[in-house]
């Protein structure tokens, strides 16, 4: 996974080595490294480019700060986490994890504010672009929309194998 700030002059990578690194993008130089204990599979920047967010194979999920690379909030699952997505708001983080669970997390109070569940290991999250809905798609190749307002579940399509990406049209 590699993304850019928002004013495109860092990017981070997440690597299977279990490394997030932020670089610089004028010449290349490495800010920071924050090492985990498995493969890191998102990492992205929030609060206009001031805070990356990461999430590990290893189960935990770190909010880290771009100036130093301090860790600002860390949550530990106990079960690997296969995707994550931030709402567009960033008030909440949707976590995917292995043991059939999306967690919505609300990132002011520090904790659950929902917990979703799927019928296997989930691997693909994403808010919709107006934070009203969240996809999520699993191992056993099924799809779920959850409409948070009305906290009501939609079946997606059922997929053959494994579902890894979910986007939803702008």
């Amino acid at each position: 996974d590699l993304q850019f700030n928002p004013d495109n002059t860092l990017f981070v990578a997440a690597s299977s080595n279990g490394l997030a690194c932020v670089w610089k993008v004028e010449d290349g130089t490495q800010v920071f490294c924050e090492q985990y204990g498995d493969k890191v599979v998102n990492a992205f920047f929030i609060n206009n480019g001031q805070v990356v967010v990461t999430a590990s194979v290893d189960g935990t999920v770190r909010l880290l700060n771009v100036a130093d690379g301090s860790v600002l909030q860390r949550y530990d699952f106990g079960v690997p986490v296969l995707a994550i997505d931030i709402s567009p708001d960033e008030a909440f983080l949707a976590v995917a994890r292995e043991d059939k669970t999306v967690s919505v997390l609300d990132l002011e109070a520090q904790r659950d504010r929902f917990q979703l569940t799927a019928r296997s290991a989930v691997t693909a999250v994403k808010f919709s672009p107006n934070g009203n809905y969240v996809a999520f798609g699993a191992r056993d190749g099924s799809v779920v929309i959850w409409e948070r307002a009305k906290n009501q579940f939609k079946s997606g399509p059922k997929h053959e194998s494994t579902v890894y990406y979910v986007v939803f049209s702008p």
